[in-house]
């Protein structure tokens, strides 16, 4: 998986889902755009292995990093994981919780780089 709204590892929730979601006004919010069944949903780390990847700051999978940013950047980062390199991905810091890993991948040096990356492979799958 990747960018995963719904992460919930053993250090404690770091989606949108569960951080924002447990607030009265985020609360509010999810359910204006149809995301209130979502509240409280978390991926399970106990069915079958999975492997699921955050970049650091990206604001629907690391929110509470996210916050402590500005929003056009974290809202940017969630874009990025198509543009990254092999040796990004492999330089990412796992962590085991039951039968899912968690990678956290570092802030991306040049966000406008790798999102431009992004776009050009989004452009040859088509």
């Amino acid at each position: 998986m990747i960018g995963d709204a719904a992460a919930d590892p053993s250090t404690g929730p770091t989606g949108i889902l569960d951080t924002w979601g447990s607030t009265p006004f985020g609360g509010k919010l999810l359910n204006v755009l149809g995301w209130g069944n979502l509240i409280g949903a978390t991926t399970p780390n106990n069915l079958y292995p999975t492997d699921v990847y955050t970049v650091t700051g990206d604001f629907w999978a690391d929110y509470p990093n996210a916050a402590q940013q500005l929003w056009i950047p974290g809202l940017l980062q969630h874009g990025d994981y198509l543009g990254f390199t092999e040796a990004e991905i492999q330089a990412a810091t796992p962590t085991v919780d039951g039968l899912t890993t968690y990678y956290t991948i570092a802030d991306p040096t040049h966000l406008i780089g790798t999102l431009l990356i992004t776009a050009r492979n989004d452009l040859k799958s088509k």
